[in-house]
């Protein structure tokens, strides 16, 4: 509220922060630079972004790459998509020597689900001593807490250099030590701080649809994923005054495009994919088994010839190069991502 009321002293027409008028920008800078045609290239919310402006653009668009998709009325990513992405991990991560004997018997996600409710019918209580203050803290976690800790304590596994954390976060967890867990809640609950204010107004904006809110209401998954920061915090509410609201329902469209995704991606999940796949008569899609969020990336660095006909796309249109499908090399979860 006070970074609101901030901007509106300041006479700051908010009103712009939206997808719609990103859209237009893009065209406009074409438009400057003396470009009839433009091609677009969008990874996670830059796909958002490129569906909206061959939406309102599609005569400027010779043809489009998109990876880690999110489609009109994706901003929420639905909690069991999630899960079943971190199902996938926790698969993989169970397979190696690291985590082979310590992983429980129904495995990670179901027993953290178990964690979760436990600490709703009785709260966890922490007390730690603040490294920088030295003052004692003491934090009771609930099970809202234990859901959004469920993407991991030290850093969400958004990227395969990263999942190497999240088993051991969770095991600490389930172990009894929720020391790091507390620390970091308490730095959610106690300091939140204000989210980019241009960043907040443009998710308001693009919103959700009311049948994708009531199916993320059904969805039992909530419960151990957790609820999207905007779904109904109260946040939106505060900048409604600069929320223009985005049409979330599907389109049809002719510009030839490639699409990119990975089968681990808990950012942006798999089910994206298919949703956008619909859009596109003319498509090719790239599943890129084993990958995250940045999935295109991680099968450029592991397959020379699919950066090649990548660039053979970008340069010629010509997409018979390209692969339906890229398996990435097992994960070696002995690494130490924090080394």
């Amino acid at each position: 509220k006070a970074c609101h009321q901030l901007y509106l002293d300041k006479g700051q027409d908010m009103t712009g922060y939206n997808v719609l008028e990103m859209a237009d920008d893009v065209v406009a800078v074409a438009d400057a630079l003396g470009y009839e045609q433009i091609q677009l290239k969008g990874n996670s919310f830059g796909s958002f972004w490129g569906m909206a402006i061959i939406r309102r653009h599609a005569d400027r668009i010779s043809r489009a790459t998109f990876s880690a998709l999110e489609g009109p009325d994706h901003t929420f990513d639905r909690p069991s998509a999630v899960r079943d992405a971190l199902l996938m991990m926790e698969a993989s991560a169970a397979q190696s020597p690291r985590y082979r004997d310590r992983m429980p018997a129904d495995g990670l996600v179901v027993a953290l689900e178990r964690l979760r409710a436990a600490a709703d019918r009785e709260p966890i209580s922490v007390t730690y001593t603040d490294e920088d203050s030295g003052d004692v803290i003491e934090v009771s976690i609930h099970g809202d807490g234990i859901a959004k800790l469920s993407r991991g304590v030290t850093r969400p596994p958004f990227f395969r250099y990263l999942m190497h954390d999240w088993p051991d976060d969770l095991l600490r967890m389930l172990d009894g030590d929720f020391t790091e867990a507390a620390w970091r809640l308490n730095r959610f609950y106690t300091y939140p701080g204000a989210d980019n204010a241009a960043k907040t107004i443009i998710e308001c904006s693009s919103g959700i649809s009311p049948q994708r809110r009531r199916e993320f209401e059904n969805d039992p998954a909530m419960a151990i994923i957790g609820k999207p920061p905007l779904f109904d915090d109260g946040i939106c509410e505060v900048w409604a005054d600069a929320v223009r609201p985005m049409d979330t329902s599907a389109f049809e469209s002719d510009v030839p495009v490639v699409l990119v995704h990975g089968d681990w991606d808990v950012s942006t999940p798999r089910e994206n994919a298919d949703g956008v796949r619909r859009l596109f008569r003319d498509h090719h899609f790239v599943e890129v088994v084993g990958g995250s969020h940045g999935a295109i990336y991680e099968a450029e660095e592991n397959d020379p010839a699919f950066i090649d006909a990548l660039d053979h796309w970008y340069a010629t249109g010509d997409r018979t190069r390209l692969p339906d499908r890229i398996e990435l090399p097992p994960l070696d979860w002995s690494i130490d991502a924090k080394n």
